[in-house]
């Protein structure tokens, strides 16, 4: 499967207070090519083939899931953005592991709706890098 990336604008690097809250107050380990993306893009967005990607920087990460009511619907997941049309992208607890990423609509948010998107988290944000 190619993937095409496109129109990507990125943030800056994340402050080291907003990834230390980040790693500390996840609900679980999150991957480390993810951190690894938010230290040097914080807060990017942009197409993956026809999919618009948006990632959520670091200091708001945390305040997002709250707001979303994450650890009520979706315990086993951990939001880190978007696609802007109503389903939220997520890693879930064994994501270190097995380096996927979900897809998750934000209506009717529970865990029987999560789906492994249809690209590599790990390979964009490493080709983004």
């Amino acid at each position: 499967m190619v993937t095409k990336l496109s129109e990507w604008v990125f943030g800056g690097a994340a402050e080291g207070d907003a990834m230390r809250r980040l790693i500390s107050q996840a609900p679980f380990e999150l991957p480390n090519f993810y951190l690894d993306f938010l230290r040097i893009h914080d807060g990017s967005e942009g197409y993956v083939d026809d999919e618009l990607v948006i990632i959520w920087a670091a200091g708001d990460v945390i305040n997002l899931n709250v707001n979303y009511e994450r650890e009520k619907y979706i315990p086993e997941f951990f939001l880190i953005g978007s696609n802007g049309i109503g389903d939220a992208f997520a890693f879930g607890r064994n994501s270190v592991l097995d380096r996927i990423a979900y897809i998750i609509p934000f209506i009717g948010m529970s865990n029987r709706y999560a789906s492994p998107t249809e690209f590599s988290f790990e390979s964009i944000l490493k080709e983004l890098i």
